[in-house]
């Protein structure tokens, strides 16, 4: 899973990783990998070459998040919740 953060939320701007160097990760990862981009429409990218799950309601991330075998993001909301997961 991946969480772009996209959003200046109380100023933290700086926690935001640039699109390209997700783009680029991606593009390096096994082509075999199933990958998607998680968080809220408003506030994380859609990564290209990623199945889009942004949006998705707490219960179903909850188990993308449990059977996932990593989660890459900043700190952030949703890296928080996976860690609970």
């Amino acid at each position: 899973l991946i969480h772009a953060r996209a959003t200046n939320k109380a100023g933290q701007s700086f926690k935001n990783w640039p699109y390209i160097n997700f783009a680029q990760l991606i593009a390096a990862l096994p082509q075999i990998l199933r990958i998607a981009s998680v968080g809220s429409l408003e506030s994380a990218h859609h990564i290209t070459g990623t199945q889009d799950l942004r949006g998705l309601p707490l219960e179903e991330l909850a188990g993308l998040c449990g059977a996932a075998r990593l989660f890459v993001g900043p700190s952030s909301g949703p890296i928080h919740f996976a860690i609970h997961c």
